[in-house]
Parts: structure tokens; C-alpha cells; sequence
């Protein structure tokens, strides 16, 4: 859950630079800002409700994976369920940055502008162990077989 925490703060703070610079961003063969434009608008409203979804899932998993352990015991199908949000929010957050990068256009390539570095950010942390394709194989595999072998 750690990593894709950190993933969800940079998918964060990119859709924050991403509103700052839409403020004063003027694309080339735009008539404003990047702000009025309406696919600017509506990447950054797609990327808000994906990230947003996709945390409250990460958040009911970690309240149901709490819940059973102080009652002592985490079953391996709520621990699969937690793996896969964790590596849902991830790979989510890596979107959002993404999005949002591509839609800074220009403005979001310079090293200065924190976008790319949250767009760097969040590729490295959903590719981490917990969070990449490994961990979505083994919550898979415990939903369907009700075996991860032990992996967890």
C-alpha cells in the first residue's frame, strides 16, 4: 500500500501543476490558454475521476484488511484484494500523470516544469515489485484459484 501512496501524491501534484499551468500556458495555434481548451478540460476531469476512484479502492481495501487484523487473522482473499488495488491505484496514478503530461503539451517537456518529473515519478513506482504485473498475477491468481501459493 506504501507504494501506491506515493504513486496517488504524485498523481496528486501532477494534476496540481497541471491546473497552475493551464493558467498561462498558450499552446501554439490556441486562441487562449490551455485552460479553455476544452480537451484540456476534459483530460484533466478524466484523470481527477480515475485517480479519485481508484484511491477510494485502495482506501476500502485497507479498511477491510485493517478490520481483519485486529480481529487477528488477514485472509488470503482480502490480502489479494488489497494486492490489487495497490497495483490498480498504481498503475492508475502512472495514467494520470501521463495524461496529463501529454496534455501540458510543450510546456510539460521542460526539466523546470514539475510535470515531467511527476510523470517520471510515477512510471518508476508502478513499476515497483508490489505494484507491477508479479503482484496483479498473484492477486489474480488467489481470486481465481484461491491459491497465490503462499506469496501474498
Amino acid at each position: 500500500a506504501c507504494i501506491a501512496a506515493v504513486a496517488e501524491a504524485t498523481a496528486e501534484r501532477a494534476l496540481q501543476e497541471f491546473a497552475t499551468l493551464a493558467q498561462t500556458a498558450r499552446p501554439r495555434h490556441a486562441t487562449g490558454i490551455l485552460a479553455h481548451l476544452p480537451a484540456a478540460q476534459e483530460h484533466y476531469a478524466a484523470a481527477n475521476a480515475r485517480l479519485s476512484a481508484a484511491a477510494c479502492l485502495m482506501r476500502e481495501a485497507v479498511d477491510q484488511a485493517w478490520g481483519n487484523a485486529v480481529r487477528g487473522q488477514v485472509p488470503d482473499g482480502v490480502r489479494a484484494r488489497l494486492r490489487a488495488a495497490g497495483a490498480h491505484l498504481a498503475a492508475t496514478s502512472a495514467e494520470v500523470c501521463q495524461s496529463v503530461f501529454e496534455a501540458a503539451g510543450a510546456a510539460g517537456l521542460y526539466r523546470s516544469s514539475l510535470l515531467e518529473g511527476c510523470w517520471r515519478d510515477a512510471a518508476v513506482a508502478s513499476r515497483h515489485a508490489l505494484v507491477a504485473a508479479h503482484g496483479r498475477r498473484l492477486a489474480g491468481a488467489q481470486m481465481l484459484t484461491g491459491s497465490a501459493g503462499g506469496h501474498l
